[in-house]
């Protein structure tokens, strides 16, 4: 800290909240990341996020993923909803998300995937906030 500029820390402190400790949030958190940076339009309903890798005793940390992920400015819900069609969610209200800012989701991968190419996306320049 001694010698950097308030700048520089500032950009510290941001890059330590990108990465996560490992466990049953972060992987949740990964997989709903990845599962968007592939769709068109940067969109995704929660059905279509596969979580199969989450065990049974863990699944009640996938809501605390999204809305990690949303603090951290990452993903955002795009304001549309339906009643999900997920076996075991008994048609329960679900909100669709987009990514807000590519650039944090990218560097969230980087830092926390165990699949380091997913990390590293060549993504066309878009920004979704942009996108209608």
């Amino acid at each position: 800290m001694k010698g950097q500029t308030i700048d520089q820390v500032l950009d510290d402190v941001a890059l330590a909240q990108f990465f996560w400790k490992p466990g049953p949030i972060t992987t949740a958190a990964v997989e709903i990341v990845k599962a968007i940076m592939v769709k068109p339009f940067f969109v995704v309903w929660p059905d279509e996020v596969n979580l199969e890798n989450i065990d049974a005793d863990s699944r009640s940390c996938i809501g605390s993923a999204y809305r990690i992920l949303g603090r951290r400015g990452i993903i955002a819900a795009t304001g549309e909803w339906k009643r999900s069609q997920a076996e075991g969610r008994h048609g329960g209200k679900i909100f669709q998300y987009r990514i807000r800012n590519v650039h944090f989701a990218q560097e969230f991968l980087r830092r926390n995937s165990p699949d380091t190419r997913i990390g590293q996306l060549d993504l066309p320049n878009v920004n979704p906030l942009s996108i209608d």
